[in-house]
């Protein structure tokens, strides 16, 4: 009842968002829900999910403390999406549960992640979280892209306002969208999702033309915290946290 009532004025708003862009190149197609009920799409801009609700209106996955940011919360709320603490397993645990129920059945929309769980800025894939990978259901991974001239779109250390300014001031802003082949996993990769989110992670680095790294939010997080202390040289602070646990769990 909820989602019914709100989701005009959610598209209104959304085709309004994306009013800045002049042209939105689309490769590929999307699998139907029956084929794909699952999207899984790199992570660069806060234009990502907007675009998202826009050609798919599919339940999100995103972090708690996104309902609380004023009318974006309402919206949030209105797309039944599904809440989770990255900081928390309880949460995490209950989350891959609500994926795999709601992927299951032709009931809700197809989910849409971002295996990454944080915001990049495009030039390399961090390593993916596990939560899109546990149910072991069929995934069609996307890759989104931002070609710029003079202002490069992507997420970096700068405000939002700052970012949108940036944006409405240029004439034209370019995105791009490319659906990926259909991945569905074999008896392997649903024993072990970890190879699973690596083969999803090869396919996504491929078709960007980039790397993928072992460094997870956990870097991203002592990354910012190194630049709000002033320091000059971050990287010392980049120590690929998700390679550091991989080992840690060998030993």
């Amino acid at each position: 009842m909820f989602r019914s009532l709100y989701l005009p004025e959610i598209k209104i708003s959304r085709q309004n968002k994306l009013y800045i862009y002049h042209w939105i190149k689309r490769k590929g197609k999307p699998a139907p829900r029956e084929i794909a009920p699952m999207l899984e799409s790199n992570h660069v801009s806060y234009i990502d999910p907007i675009f998202f609700f826009y050609e798919a209106c599919p339940t999100i996955v995103t972090s708690e403390s996104h309902d609380s940011m004023p009318f974006l919360g309402v919206i949030i709320r209105a797309m039944q999406v599904i809440y989770m603490n990255r900081f928390s397993y309880q949460s995490r645990k209950q989350a891959v549960h609500e994926i795999k129920r709601k992927a299951s059945t032709n009931t809700y929309p197809r989910v849409l992640l971002f295996p990454e769980e944080t915001t990049t800025n495009g030039r390399q894939l961090i390593s993916f979280q596990l939560a899109a990978f546990i149910p072991g259901l069929p995934i069609q991974p996307l890759v989104i892209r931002y070609r710029h001239v003079h202002f490069d779109q992507t997420w970096g250390h700068i405000s939002l306002p700052a970012l949108m300014f940036r944006m409405f001031m240029q004439f034209h802003n370019f995105m791009e969208v490319e659906y990926l082949p259909v991945i569905s996993p074999s008896q392997h990769h649903k024993e072990s999702p970890s190879r699973f989110a690596e083969r999803t992670g090869r396919a996504m680095a491929l078709a960007l033309n980039v790397a993928q790294t072992y460094h997870s939010f956990a870097d991203y997080a002592l990354h910012s915290k190194a630049v709000e202390a002033g320091q000059e040289r971050f990287w010392p602070f980049m120590v690929e946290m998700a390679q550091v646990q991989k080992v840690r769990f060998l030993v």
